[in-house]
């Protein structure tokens, strides 16, 4: 399965700042810069009683020397980036998952989820073409019944020796059973019709059914190796600590650099 680029996979070479993370960590500034502001603004009146003060301007002056210094340093900076990156991606994972699996296992259950709604509307529309079908069988009955009927008055006013009375009769009957066998005709025409195209409709969405199950299947595979690489590596890890750990605290040997015992020693 090719990776796109708002695959959940790539997630993680991603900037901060396009992550989730990153964007709760952009409001978060832009909260931080209205307080720092607004207690600005507060303590601007004591900024400006300090400076007319020699003590309170030393101690001023001192502030603003240590926070030049936090600014400026290169691993205060770092140090502060991480710390803030992690207390976003921390915030961010109370209510959004971050980990790449969890990513995906999120979104297999949404495809399993939508899956089986597919199937309930599939077992409707089944049952719509079976109903359509039904119904278009009984008209062909009715109108086959109909057109019988018609046939046979038609037959008995060709037979002759008829009263006028009885004429009418068979006359109307023929006219009204031919007419309702031609409706039901008609009739069963659009319902083919019909019938047909949610015919095309059920196999489509059958294909595509087949298609979302296989690329679930697909997602699970993906998801199982995932998981099964990361135990490993932390498997690994934590074996590679524990013998660094053993080896740390092992004597080191100085070697014996004296010569072979009979070589004599200057």
């Amino acid at each position: 399965m090719a990776t796109t680029p708002s695959s959940p996979i790539l997630q993680g070479l991603k900037n901060f700042w396009q992550r989730p993370e990153g964007t709760v960590g952009k409001v978060v500034l832009v909260l931080g810069g209205i307080a720092v502001a607004y207690g600005f603004v507060q303590i601007l009146p004591f900024l400006i009683a300090a400076a007319t003060d020699t003590l309170h301007l030393a101690l001023l002056i001192g502030g603003i020397l240590v926070f030049l210094f936090i600014v400026t340093d290169k691993r205060v900076r770092t140090l502060g980036k991480l710390i803030f990156q992690s207390v976003m991606r921390f915030l961010t994972g109370l209510f959004i998952e971050l980990d790449p699996i969890g990513i995906l296992k999120n979104y297999i259950g949404e495809m399993k989820k939508n899956l089986a709604i597919m199937d309930e509307q599939l077992g409707n529309l089944n049952g719509s073409i079976r109903t359509l079908q039904n119904q278009i069988d009984t008209n062909q009955k009715d109108a086959e019944h109909s057109m019988a009927l018609a046939n046979q008055a038609d037959k008995k006013m060709a037979a002759g020796g008829l009263t006028s009375l009885d004429q009418q009769q068979y006359l109307s009957a023929k006219v009204t059973n031919q007419r309702h066998g031609a409706s039901l005709i008609n009739i069963n025409k659009s319902l083919i019709d019909l019938r047909d195209k949610l015919k095309i409709l059920y196999d489509q969405l059958i294909r595509w059914g087949a298609t979302a199950e296989f690329q679930v299947t697909d997602k699970e595979n993906r998801v199982s190796e995932e998981e099964m690489r990361r135990k490993a590596l932390k498997k690994a890890y934590s074996v590679f600590q524990a013998a660094k750990k053993d080896l740390s605290r092992r004597p080191r040997c100085q070697p014996d650099l004296r010569p072979d015992v009979g070589i004599p020693r200057r």
